[in-house]
């Protein structure tokens, strides 16, 4: 399974290599008490399922694409990809710049 990392370099290659006007977009969980999360997590596995949820049929059909918590809240994307999984030619750091 790859890492964090890789999964949000896997969004960026999708939505800018493929061209195929797919939507693709990372949600964040949260901090969920769940046993990686543990007791002091803020949120609960229902808030966290709700919010997601909520955001993917309120996105439904808009093509929007990035990195997001569970309430939509925009999120930075890690400065540094593993180019391999990237499309070829693509810098990474231009990777970066165009998917915020």
């Amino acid at each position: 399974m790859p890492n964090k990392e890789e999964r949000r370099a896997l969004v960026v290659g999708a939505s800018r290599g493929l061209g195929l006007g797919l939507a693709t977009e990372l949600k964040s969980r949260g901090w969920v008490r769940i046993d990686m999360g543990g007791p002091g997590a803020p949120l609960c596995v229902e808030e966290s399922v709700s919010g997601i949820a909520d955001l993917i049929e309120a996105r439904r059909g808009t093509l929007r694409h990035g990195f997001v918590d569970y309430r939509g809240r925009r999120l930075a994307w890690q400065a540094s990809f593993p180019s391999r999984l990237l499309p070829p030619g693509t810098p990474a750091r231009a990777a970066v710049r165009g998917s915020q």
